[in-house]
């Protein structure tokens, strides 16, 4: 019996990956069929039948291949502009000339909506990566790409340090061709990818029983990124509970962990406490800007089963081990779309490696030349998805117009922008080199949502005289807009000069 449900598992294997593979190249819809249930059936059909059979070996050096691949994947959008990825690319360049400008110092008391954005951990890491060589422009381009590496190599100490070589290849090497991470990257998560290298470094340093190291590290996770500092408590606190003979030691580096991180919430505990009461109470908390969790499924095809099958076989061996604790937890965050889910979803991605690694592992032990072939075969389709993904992205500014918006450089040293929407607010705030007033932004805008509405839908000056008065203390004041996204009819008054402009930007001069 068994060696006929083994022999159904091969054979739906096969069309799995068969089916995968003319998904990820385009072949037929993804969307057609419902990889996720296909994947747990073969998850469950597998753990009741592989076996652990011969051992196999990974040579270390191999390694290199998915670090090429992360440095590929990653370079391959610089080819076609030297513009970095991202929304955020303009605040965090504004931050980055702000830290080194004010080196050998940590700046904190620049205005409130920088020190909210920009933690003081944050502002460490980026200041080490300062004195190590990186400048503005490197740390935008070069410098994320040297992170991601980083993060690839956390991810494989750490999954060797809980298992084996060969399942931190695996994983390493899935994580180089992951979609999500590389969309991670392209969105510009800088805290979130550094927070994360803190994040698997911490879980290494406290399966090696490196307390005073763990601790450290796990207070700069908390002055970084407030999301994965709250996985990583829930992780830790779940895990010294199932570990309950080291509590001697959890506990005290968890109220040093406590005390340590402290100060860097201790300004904000009325902003982080009291004004989030109502939003928890109507249970009205944002998604995080993110894929969701159905597009995530279907980009994730090619590891989603092997995650799986590696997720049972820890229940199985009852290895109450960070794995399995993360996947649990994480996996409650999304599904239930809890807090900022959408952003989980970059964690959640990162533990499916893990066990995938894991599930791969033990179908490779099980029979080597049917499983070396499939997950061969997936990873050469999940590596075209992520190639044709980075081939594809762009930069959310051309050229013409960031050289138009750096020209706003030349102006009067103590001049002021506008930036009229939310698209054009951090390039200008990054670019500009001057302060940057911007719809719901920064420390300088006056104007609520319905007054932005009617700046927005204006036809002539007439109509918002009185909004700009509220600015007369800015002067002198440029507006940068683009064309299409708000009536520009409003400009054409003799309190406006047109400053420059391309295609589809212009830049006008307050005059009155």
């Amino acid at each position: 019996m068994k060696a006929i449900i083994k022999n159904s598992l091969f054979q739906l294997l096969i069309v799995y990956t068969i089916l995968v593979t003319l998904a990820n190249f385009s072949f037929i819809s993804r969307y057609i069929i419902h990889f996720e249930i296909f994947a747990l059936i073969l998850a469950i059909f597998a753990i009741f039948t592989l076996k652990e059979n011969d051992n196999f070996e990974i040579k270390q050096y191999f390694i290199l291949l998915p670090l090429f691949l992360i440095i590929i994947t990653r370079a391959i959008p610089f080819l076609f502009s030297k513009i970095p990825l991202g929304y955020d690319v303009g605040i965090y360049k504004y931050a980055f000339d702000i830290y080194q400008s004010s080196l050998p110092n940590i700046p904190y008391q620049t205005t409130q909506w920088f020190t909210n954005t920009f933690p003081l951990g944050f502002a460490a890491v980026i200041d080490t990566l300062t004195i190590a060589g990186f400048n503005t422009s490197l740390l935008l381009t070069i410098g994320l790409i040297f992170l991601e590496i980083l993060l690839g190599l956390a991810l494989y100490i750490t999954t060797k340090k809980l298992f084996n070589k060969e399942i931190a290849f695996f994983s390493l090497l899935l994580f180089s061709v992951s979609i999500a991470q590389f969309k991670t990257f392209s969105y510009f998560y800088y805290k979130n990818i550094i927070a994360l290298i803190f994040l698997l470094i911490a879980f290494y340093l406290l399966k090696s029983k490196k307390y005073i190291p763990f601790v450290l590290v796990s207070v700069m996770i908390g002055s970084i990124h407030q999301p994965t500092f709250l996985l990583f408590a829930l992780i830790a606190v779940i895990y010294s509970l199932i570990n309950y003979k080291e509590l001697k030691y959890t506990i005290p580096s968890g109220i040093a962990i406590i005390l340590l991180t402290l100060p860097f919430y201790i300004d904000r505990l009325k902003e982080l406490i009291l004004d989030n009461i109502q939003p928890i109470i109507t249970a009205n908390i944002g998604a995080g800007t993110f894929i969701t969790f159905l597009q995530y499924q279907f980009l994730s095809i090619a590891y989603l089963p092997f995650a799986a099958l590696g997720f049972f076989y820890l229940i199985k061996k009852k290895d109450y081990t960070f794995a399995l604790i993360w996947f649990i937890i994480n996996f409650i965050i999304v599904f239930f779309q809890l807090i900022f889910f959408n952003r989980f979803i970059i964690h959640l991605d990162i533990i499916f490696i893990i066990t995938a690694g894991i599930g791969i592992f033990y179908l490779i032990k099980d029979n080597k030349k049917l499983g070396y072939t499939i997950a061969i075969i997936l990873l050469l389709s999940a590596t075209f998805l992520t190639l044709k993904d980075a081939a594809a992205s762009k930069p959310l500014i051309t050229e013409e117009n960031l050289k138009l918006i750096q020209s706003l450089q030349n102006t009067e040293q103590n001049s002021y922008v506008m930036a009229t929407s939310s698209s054009l607010s951090p390039w200008v705030l990054g670019y500009s080199g001057r302060e940057t007033i911007a719809p719901g932004l920064f420390d300088l805008n006056k104007w609520d949502l319905e007054q932005w509405k009617r700046f927005w839908s204006a036809n002539n000056y007439n109509d918002i005289r009185d909004l700009m008065l509220d600015y007369s203390n800015l002067k002198p004041m440029y507006i940068v807009a683009y064309k299409g996204q708000l009536n520009l009819n409003k400009f054409n008054d003799k309190c406006f000069s047109l400053y420059d402009k391309t295609n589809n930007l212009f830049i006008y001069k307050l005059e009155c």
